[in-house]
C-alpha cells in the first residue's frame, strides 16, 4: 500500500470509529451547526495576535443558539514549541460563559507519511454567569493529537482526538468529554477555508452527544 492510500485508509477508518462511538445514543444526540470567521496578524517575529467570532446554530441550522468571540496571543518559544494565551466569551439566551486558556503545541513532521503530527496541551478555566446565580469555575486539562496530510496542494485533510480531564473531579469521574474531528482545509492566498465535522462525546452527566458541522474562514492580515 502506498503512503497516500495508507493515509486515506486512516481517515476512512477514523470516520468509521467516530460513527461507531455515536451509534449508542444516536436517537438522543444533538446536531448543531457553526459559522466562524478568524483573523490573524504577526505582531513581531514569532509573536502572533489572532481573534474571531463564531455563531452556533440549532433547530435545523435555522436559529442562532449562541455567539462566541475569542482572542489569542501566541509566541513560539523554540521550534516546534508554541505558547498560546487564549480567551473566549460566549453569550446565549440565559447565560454568559467565559474561557481562559494557557496552552503549548508541539509539531513534528512525518515526511515518510507526507503528514504532520501535532500535540497540544491546554489548561482551561471555564466559568459562566447565569441569571441570579454566582459564577461557577470548571478547571480542565485538555490534551489533543492531530494528524494532517500535507502532500495535496489543494486540500489538507486532518483528523484529531481530544481528551478533557476534569481537574476539579479527579476522585470521582475525571473524564469530562472526548472530542473527535474530521476537517478539510483549503488555502487561497491570505485566506483559508475549513469544512469540518465534530463529535463531542459527553461522559459526565446525562447530556446527549453533540454532532457539529462547521464552516470556518480565516484571514491573514
Amino acid at each position: 500500500m502506498t503512503t497516500g492510500l495508507a493515509v486515506r485508509a486512516l481517515v476512512v477508518g477514523s470516520l468509521g470509529a467516530v460513527l461507531l462511538l455515536a451509534g449508542r445514543n444516536a436517537r438522543a444526540d444533538e446536531v448543531v451547526g457553526a459559522l466562524e470567521l478568524g483573523l490573524r496578524h504577526e505582531l513581531l517575529k514569532d509573536l502572533d495576535l489572532s481573534g474571531g467570532v463564531q455563531l452556533r446554530l440549532d433547530d435545523g441550522f435555522s436559529r442562532v443558539e449562541r455567539w462566541l468571540s475569542e482572542a489569542a496571543l501566541g509566541y513560539q518559544l523554540v521550534k516546534p514549541l508554541t505558547l498560546l494565551i487564549y480567551s473566549r466569551n460566549g453569550r446565549g439566551e440565559f447565560e454568559v460563559a467565559h474561557r481562559v486558556h494557557l496552552q503549548a503545541r508541539l509539531r513534528l513532521a512525518l515526511k515518510p507519511l507526507g503528514s504532520k503530527l501535532e500535540y497540544r496541551l491546554r489548561l482551561q478555566d471555564r466559568f459562566e454567569r447565569e441569571v441570579r446565580a454566582p459564577a461557577e469555575h470548571q478547571w480542565t486539562l485538555r490534551d489533543a493529537l492531530e494528524l494532517t496530510y500535507t502532500e495535496w496542494k489543494v486540500l489538507k485533510p486532518f483528523i484529531s482526538a481530544e481528551h478533557y480531564l476534569a481537574l476539579d473531579e479527579l476522585s470521582d469521574a475525571p473524564t469530562r468529554r472526548w472530542k473527535f474531528m474530521l476537517d478539510v482545509q483549503h488555502d487561497w492566498g491570505p485566506a483559508g477555508l475549513e469544512l469540518y465535522y465534530r463529535l463531542d462525546v459527553l461522559v459526565a452527566g446525562d447530556d446527549p452527544n453533540r454532532h457539529m458541522i462547521g464552516l470556518q474562514v480565516d484571514l491573514e492580515l
